[in-house]
């Protein structure tokens, strides 16, 4: 994961869009000292059974924890009853309980996590962390209409949804099992007979990260289903897939690539998550911090010191502009006698609110200062912790710099300050650009309350 794909992640879960998808190998049960998922270890009983009741019974090699294959050759073979009641045994007789998985997953600020696996681990959870979180599930097979669409509230971080996409365990009339229930549950959804509520619906298409974890992507029937899900929708948000590294055969992985905008990546799910987590509580920290009663926010000049006649033209022209939204300025040249100048650094690297960084050609090649000082602004600023204003001072291979992007521009062609000739002009415009910096820092300190 690049510092981008994880600020993408952190800007959509702090605007409540991004939404966590769990696949059937997300839950897990330990039998015989193997942890496995849930939906094998049933696929694994229901096949035991077929093997017992029909001893001449061939199953397809390798495909015995495959409960879309093994519940499909179960219902064909003792119908529907004997299936649902063989779960339901399974269910009552093992306890699916919350892994690592699970409880990473229900700290981060998720409104709504899409679960394919029909076990209430997730739940039991949000239980062990006191979070007042609801379920809902797919009712496939209720054949009245005006039941199935039941309206629901829309999901919040306080107070989160868990939905069951292919039923509940709770209800195993509700369960979408066999492949013939798959592709009959895509048809509903393409032909919108409200098999999955519109408050359901709206997030999945409406979300800016989508996160798929625990999923089988070789599976055709995953490819029916998202193409019903976003039949109607251009598909705008990023898709990642913390995938450990699987091999994945080259067309699935070009096709979810280019129907999906999928980012295969090469992290162990949990191991994702919990960077997630780590990545989250350091930006609300730093949140926080910001806006404690009295905390007063700081502007970080760094910058070469060969710079530094430039450097003092800038600050005539910010710096009332700082005092203006209440902003301390403060230069990284700028230290306590006796203090440690590494240390130093660090601390008022991690103070500043926001930290203009003066780009020139020694600015570049001094490595404490673009290795190590503005490596860890661009940290920070990931987390949200700091807003970085970059100046393009002197003509530099700024293209290939971190700050590439966020490059302040003084004109369409991006053209240096020092090469202005008239340098009051460029300082207005970098005003201009450092004013709306400033706004947007402070209106996330203090954001306006809504109204009733």
């Amino acid at each position: 994961m690049t510092n981008d794909q994880w600020n993408i992640l952190r800007y959509a879960l702090d605007k409540n869009k991004c939404l966590l998808l769990l696949g059937a190998g997300a839950s897990t049960l330990k039998l015989n000292n193997q942890t496995r998922p849930v939906t094998e270890w049933l696929a694994l009983e229901l096949a035991k059974t077929l093997r017992k009741d029909y001893p001449d019974i061939i199953l397809l090699p390798g495909e015995e924890n495959s409960l879309l294959y093994i519940a499909t050759v179960f219902e064909e073979r003792k119908e529907r009853g004997p299936l649902v009641e063989a779960i339901e045994q399974f269910f009552n007789k093992h306890q699916i309980i919350p892994n690592g998985l699970h409880e990473v997953a229900a700290r981060l600020p998720f409104s709504l996590i899409i679960s394919t696996s029909p076990d209430d681990a997730l739940d039991a959870a949000y239980g062990t962390n006191k979070f007042p979180v609801w379920e809902h599930y797919t009712r496939f097979r209720n054949n009245e209409k005006e039941n199935r669409n039941v309206y629901l509230n829309e999901p919040t971080v306080e107070s989160p949804l868990v939905y069951r996409l292919f039923g509940s365990a709770a209800d195993s009339d509700s369960l979408i099992l066999t492949e013939k229930d798959r592709i009959l549950f895509v048809e509903d959804i393409v032909q919108h007979n409200n098999a999955i509520p519109n408050t359901i619906l709206s997030r999945v298409a409406d979300d800016t990260a989508l996160i798929f974890i625990g999923f089988d992507f070789e599976q055709w029937h995953l490819r029916l289903l998202l193409r019903a899900l976003f039949a109607k929708k251009d598909l705008k948000a990023k898709v990642f897939v913390p995938y450990g590294g699987n091999r994945l055969s080259p067309g699935t992985e070009v096709f979810f690539q280019k129907q999906f905008n999928a980012s295969f990546l090469p992290d162990q799910p949990l191991d994702f998550l919990k960077e997630m987590e780590t990545r989250w509580n350091k930006y609300e920290s730093g949140r926080k911090q910001l806006s404690a009663p009295g905390a007063r926010l700081e502007v970080l000049y760094l910058y070469d010191l060969a710079d530094r006649p430039y450097q003092q033209e800038i600050v005539k022209y910010l710096t009332p502009l700082c005092e203006k939204f209440g902003f301390r300025s403060t230069d990284i040249h700028d230290m306590p006698a006796g203090s440690h100048l590494v240390q130093e650094s660090v601390n008022m690297i991690n103070r500043a609110s926001l930290v203009v960084f003066l780009a020139s050609p020694d600015a570049l090649a001094n490595k404490e200062l673009y290795e190590k000082q503005l490596s860890l602004v661009m940290e920070r600023r990931v987390t949200g912790e700091v807003a970085l204003f970059p100046v393009h001072l002197h003509n530099c291979s700024w293209q290939l710099t971190v700050f590439a992007n966020q490059l302040v521009p003084l004109d369409a062609d991006k053209s240096p300050v020092s090469s202005w000739k008239n340098r009051a002009d460029a300082y207005q415009i970098l005003s201009r650009h450092f004013e709306r910096h400033l706004k947007i820092i402070t209106k996330q300190r203090n954001p306006i309350p809504a109204t009733a």
